[in-house]
C-alpha cells in the first residue's frame, strides 16, 4: 500500500503560515497596548502622588499661594497626561482586538484541517489494516485448502484399488 498522503497539505502548511503571520502581527500591536496600560498606570500613581503629597503640605499650611497654584497646574498636567495616555491605551486595546480576529480565524482553519489530516489518516490506518487482514485471510483459507487436498489424496491413494493409477484419481478428485 502506498504510504499515507494527505491531499490537503500544501493547504494546511499555506493555512500554518498565514496564521504565524496573523498572530505575529497581533502580538506586536498586544504588546503595544499592554506597554501603553502600563504607562497609563504609572500615570495615575504619579498622579495620585502628587496629590497626596499637595494634600499633605495644605494640611500642614506650609505653602505659599503661589506654589499653591504652581501644585494644581502640575496636578493638572499630570491628569492630562493620564487621560492622554488612557485613550492611546484604549485605541490599541482596540487595534489590538481587531489584529485577534483574523488570527483567531486562521487558527479555526489550520484546527480545521488537522482534524481532517487526523481523520485521514485513521481511514488510511483502517484501510490498511483491512488489507493487510485479508491478505492473511486469504494466505490461512490457501493454506487450509492445500491440507484438505494432500489429506484426500492420502485417503485415495491408501484405498484406491491397485489397478487404477494415481494420477487418473487425483485427477477426479480436482473435477469435484
Amino acid at each position: 500500500m502506498k504510504p499515507f498522503r494527505f491531499r490537503l497539505d500544501r493547504v494546511l502548511r499555506v493555512r500554518e503560515v498565514e496564521e504565524e503571520t496573523a498572530r505575529a502581527a497581533w502580538l506586536v500591536v498586544e504588546q503595544a497596548a499592554r506597554a501603553a496600560e502600563t504607562r497609563a498606570e504609572a500615570r495615575a500613581h504619579d498622579r495620585g502622588e502628587a496629590f497626596s503629597e499637595l494634600a499633605r503640605e495644605m494640611a500642614e499650611c506650609s505653602l505659599a499661594p503661589a506654589v499653591m497654584l504652581v501644585r494644581h497646574a502640575v496636578l493638572d498636567r499630570l491628569a492630562r497626561a493620564e487621560s492622554e495616555e488612557r485613550e492611546r491605551a484604549l485605541t490599541l486595546r482596540r487595534q489590538a482586538d481587531q489584529a485577534r480576529g483574523p488570527w483567531q480565524d486562521r487558527r479555526r482553519e489550520v484546527l480545521g484541517l488537522t482534524r481532517l489530516r487526523t481523520v485521514a489518516k485513521s481511514r488510511y490506518a483502517d484501510a490498511a489494516l483491512a488489507k493487510e487482514i485479508a491478505e492473511m485471510d486469504e494466505v490461512a483459507l490457501m493454506r487450509a485448502a492445500s491440507r484438505r487436498r494432500a489429506s484426500r489424496r492420502r485417503a485415495e491413494h491408501e484405498t484406491a484399488p491397485p489397478d487404477v493409477p494415481a494420477h487418473v484419481l487425483s485427477e477426479r478428485t480436482d473435477d469435484r
